[in-house]
């Protein structure tokens, strides 16, 4: 049975096919973008600054679809930043509320003009994105949310003696190392075994290791901050806040804004 995301899909791809037989008409238009209703609640609008995460799909000129966010089943981030030319899509995003569907089109002219000529676009015609504003993510809200979250499981799972760093992050060392703290570059040797709340273990090392060099960008943020406070030898449990972690668009069994869990130990540094 198809779930309810996909059945939205379905009923927004037989309204676009609706709206591509009819071109440009019965479309309304605000500051040079198209746009066409589907559904309206009224929601809450983002704002700038904010990021909206919605359920997506693009056209190209030709009406063929190229994109289509529900392959991953996960939402596309937009930020709400300042508009690079009128009528872009960034603009269509806030007039939604949470909730609301419409179809936007944007020109190819005002594209080209920004990217440069591309033969792939004519700048006499429009792409298409079929957009569901799904929710609105706020930076600073979903920081106090995550502080709250942790703040919440340590004192019902009375664990003590957890530190906090600048960045929201918590740690507690359950076994003190000996050795020297790793420097950025160097290459970490790892053992680790990842949590959600509940206690569902949705990854480990399983024993083998894992290795990865400090603040390289090969691994989570909370990772990077977490290990450079540790000694070799060190065994220690890490609590990251989403915007260290998966952020807002998790992966597997990771959902958006999720708080993890990490025991991890470090091995060896070399």
């Amino acid at each position: 049975m198809p779930t309810r995301f996909s059945v939205l899909f379905f009923v927004l791809v037989g309204f676009v096919v609706q709206v591509s037989a009819q071109g440009t008409n019965g479309f309304f238009e605000r500051d040079g973008l198209k746009y066409k209703m589907y559904k309206s609640f009224n929601g809450r609008r983002p704002a700038m600054g904010e990021t909206a995460m919605v359920d997506m799909l693009f056209f190209n000129d030709k009406d063929s679809l190229i994109f289509n966010s529900q392959d991953s089943k996960q939402a596309v981030p937009i930020p709400i930043t300042p508009s690079q030319f009128h009528g872009d899509l960034v603009q269509g995003v806030m007039m939604l509320g949470v909730g609301d569907s419409a179809v936007f089109l944007i020109s190819g002219d005002s594209i080209t003009k920004i990217t440069g000529q591309n033969t792939n676009i004519n700048p006499h015609s429009y792409l298409k994105y079929v957009i569901k504003l799904r929710s609105i993510y706020n930076v600073k809200e979903q920081a106090q949310a995550d502080e709250d979250t942790i703040k919440a499981y340590l004192k019902r799972n009375k664990i003590h003696g957890a530190k906090r760093t600048a960045t929201g992050l918590y740690y507690k060392i359950t076994q003190k190392g000996k050795g020297d703290q790793p420097k950025p570059g160097q290459t970490l040797d790892t053992h680790y075994t990842g949590k959600l709340l509940d206690g569902t273990v949705f990854d480990s090392d399983k024993g083998a290791g894992f290795s990865f060099k400090l603040e390289k960008k090969e691994v989570i943020k909370g990772w990077d901050e977490a290990f450079a406070l540790l000694k070799k030898g060190s065994k220690a449990t890490i609590y990251l806040p989403s915007s260290l972690a998966y952020g807002v668009q998790g992966g597997g069994i990771i959902g958006p804004n999720t708080v993890l869990i990490f025991e991890v130990e470090l091995a060896d540094i070399h």
